[in-house]
């Protein structure tokens, strides 16, 4: 889930909450622990920063095995989240 993070200065930081799935990061990548799999999404999250023009950089990661809040048609809900998070 990507969002925008008010900064006190008046901007605005965008940054990412991935959720991963412990049996896919076993079998794809051979990681169990958490550190390991912040590193590799961290690394991802930089290769795609090289490719964006600098104020949409991701700026700030949150790496979890906790699902999202999701309403019974499955979508994010958003202000939940963000109120979680903030």
């Amino acid at each position: 889930m990507v969002y925008g993070r008010p900064e006190p200065d008046g901007d605005t930081k965008v940054c990412v909450k991935v959720v991963y799935d412990e049996e896919v990061m076993k079998e794809m990548y051979k990681l169990t622990n958490e550190a390991e799999i912040y590193e590799l999404v961290s690394k991802k999250v930089k290769e795609i920063n090289k490719k964006m023009p600098a104020y949409k950089y991701i700026r700030d990661v949150i790496v979890t095995k906790e699902p999202l809040i999701k309403t019974t048609t499955a979508k994010i809900k958003r202000h939940e989240e963000l109120a979680k998070i903030l």
